[in-house]
């Protein structure tokens, strides 16, 4: 057994389930269940044999300290002291070395090339006007009194939420309602330029077999072993009793990560991740569907942010029903001219 096959046992029990309430409980179980599986290994190499062996890379250490910090920030997060734990979060030691190993890791990891295509959607409300594209954009930053915490959402700062399918972004949007019920306004946005990601989108890390790792490349090998800790804190699945708590801990890490981006927005400008909503066990016919998610930098008491509207481009917005076939709603929007967003 290679780390690779140690990281998709692991990957495959995610998102996350949480145990009687318990955010840190349930997520130090599975750290310790990978950290156990770590340290039974003799090598971090391809099966024929390697030469990274856990001694020489301190490998388990390093990735139970990356945990229990992990662990440390969410029990600690409250309401009040989200500059606090983010402080805590920017200066963690394990943080910045899975930073510095993303930077050697291929361009397939960690960015979106020009011209590939993502699609929002939107509720259309009962008496709602019709949409127009800038209904389909951030909230404007008049309305971020109305941005709540979601996953990756900070209070009172709006960010633009992707998927790269219309079928995972109706999932994401859907949410309690059925897809029969109401009608929804979506449009597709298509890169203009190379967008930088961090990725803890875990399917990509399961499906797609690097072949730095099959060379047993040391930053390549460390990069994998050291990114599920917080691929797992993103990936909490929400326990219904929690929906309309507002403080979630289940999201403290993604914020955090959220934030990170934010300040740091010229070195990164999206996260990239799997939906919780999708069980891959389940369904593996979704496992190269994925979100996208980018905040904004509040510049102006009104309007859009810049940086944003210069990354892509964004059709006209198309009215569809719940019960639409997917498919065919992309293969329209495919049709459809994406052009400069300069509202």
């Amino acid at each position: 057994m290679t780390l690779y096959d140690v990281f998709k046992k692991m990957g495959f029990e995610l998102p996350l389930e949480v145990d009687n309430n318990d955010v840190s409980g349930s997520l130090k179980c599975f750290f310790d269940k990978y950290y156990n599986q770590l340290t039974s290994l003799s090598s971090f190499g391809h099966e024929s044999g390697g030469v990274h062996y856990a001694n020489d890379l301190a490998l388990p250490h390093v990735v139970y300290e990356f945990s229990e910090s992990l662990i440390s920030i969410i029990s600690q997060s409250t309401p009040d002291n989200f500059d606090v734990s983010y402080n805590s979060f920017l200066q963690n030691p394990q943080l910045k070395i899975v930073l510095a190993y993303l930077k050697n890791v291929s361009h397939q990891v960690k960015t979106i090339p020009i011209g590939a295509s993502f699609y929002r959607v939107r509720l259309i409300k009962e008496n709602e006007k019709p949409f127009g594209r800038e209904g389909v954009f951030h909230k404007p930053f008049e309305m971020i009194e109305s941005v709540g915490n979601y996953r990756y959402s900070i209070k009172r700062v709006p960010a633009l939420y992707l998927s790269n399918s219309v079928f995972l972004a109706l999932e994401e949007t859907r949410q309690e309602t059925r897809l029969d019920e109401p009608p929804y306004a979506v449009a597709r946005f298509e890169t203009k330029k190379v967008i930088k990601v961090i990725n803890v989108d875990y399917s990509y890390y399961l499906y797609h077999r690097f072949e730095e790792v099959m060379q047993r490349q040391t930053e390549v090998i460390l990069f994998l072993g050291m990114i599920l800790p917080i691929v797992a804190a993103c990936a909490i699945k929400l326990p219904k009793e929690h929906k309309y708590i507002d403080f979630k801990k289940e999201y403290i890490i993604p914020q955090l990560l959220m934030r990170f981006i934010q300040e740091y927005r010229n070195e990164y400008q999206a996260i990239r991740f799997y939906s919780s909503r999708i069980d891959l066990g389940d369904s593996l016919q979704h496992k190269d569907q994925y979100n996208l998610v980018l905040p904004t930098k509040v510049t102006s008491s009104i309007g859009y942010d810049d940086n944003l509207r210069k990354l892509f481009n964004m059709t006209d917005v198309v009215n569809i029903q719940g019960d639409d076939n997917p498919i065919e709603v992309e293969q329209k929007l495919e049709q459809m001219n994406a052009y400069e967003i300069d509202f």
